[in-house]
């Protein structure tokens, strides 16, 4: 447990008395209320939540949702399993948001399937788009799933190794700790993924303007810089690097694995699918840059 407004760790965040009353405990180190969300509804957590607060994000990563490191020592074999029966509501959120996932990249890839690239075999949306509707699925709820296993392996490695985060002391060679703040920056990312939901608005109400979708679309990835930096107390170029790199590395292993699926481990064929893709992102970048060049062009 911390204090929300310090982040110093905390023996207790309230002591009860009788008939239940409860009087909340002042951290020692800023003399502040430990944490004041302790007695807060949880709709106004909620809402604090995606205002990105920082004291809400540390009650619910620190506090509300994860196990302290002496827990973890007591049983290190079930640990990990206790953590999961202990949060199942957690768990099912996490499910829930992969399938939404997996029905927003699906809409968006047949919404914006460009027929007049269809004539081209070797892309990899175009060879998944013209199969059957199971299939489809499968592909895309491949891909889903891979990046969130890769969201929530590489970014606690590039916090641990990269950046450096060493929080309250933390000791490498301890694997309670470091399992127990690998849990905290899952949470983290599981709860900042909340606004990846946002876009599901925008196929109600559908906007033809790129420029709006795109905004739209980076909201979450900019609650996720921001969730990085609260909770690890890192700074912005570095919360900034670590998921521009977990961003690379999604888009090529995720594509290569579905090249080599696609392709049935066929080497040439794998080849052709990778020299096109590369040149239709080259083509997309080079657009992209186009549409800003002329939307800054008033102002320069």
């Amino acid at each position: 447990m911390i204090c929300v407004e310090c982040n110093a760790p905390v023996d207790s965040l309230y002591v009860k008395y009788a008939n239940d009353y409860i009087k909340l405990t002042d951290c020692p180190s800023c003399s502040k209320v430990a944490d004041k969300y302790v007695e807060f509804d949880n709709v106004i957590l909620f809402i604090d939540t995606l205002l990105l607060k920082p004291q809400a994000y540390r009650h619910l990563v620190y506090n509300l949702m994860g196990n302290a490191p002496d827990d973890l020592k007591q049983n290190s074999q079930k640990s990990l399993k206790g953590w999961f029966l202990k949060n199942k509501k957690v768990n099912r959120i996490r499910l829930l948001m992969i399938l939404f996932k997996i029905y927003l990249t699906w809409a968006y890839e047949e919404k914006n399937y460009n027929f007049e690239e269809s004539i081209n075999p070797f892309l990899i949306m175009n060879s998944i788009l013209k199969k059957n509707a199971v299939t489809q699925y499968l592909y895309f709820s491949l891909k889903c799933i891979s990046d969130d296993v890769i969201t929530h392996t590489v970014i606690p490695f590039f916090m641990f190794n990269v950046v450096g985060w060493n929080p309250n002391g933390y000791v490498s060679k301890d694997s309670h700790n470091k399992r127990y703040y690998k849990m905290a920056l899952s949470l983290t990312i599981l709860i900042s993924g909340a606004t990846n939901l946002f876009p599901i608005l925008m196929l109600i109400w559908p906007y033809n303007n790129i420029t709006i979708t795109n905004i739209i679309s980076s909201v979450a990835d900019l609650s996720l810089i921001e969730a990085l930096r609260i909770v690890t107390d890192c700074s912005i170029p570095s919360a900034i690097s670590v998921f521009l790199l977990n961003t690379l590395i999604k888009f090529i292993v995720t594509r290569m694995l579905l090249i080599v699926i696609l392709t049935k481990g066929n080497e040439s064929l794998a080849y052709s699918i990778a020299n096109h893709e590369y040149a239709n992102f080259v083509q997309r970048i080079m657009g992209l840059r186009q549409i800003l060049e002329r939307s800054l062009k008033p102002f320069i």
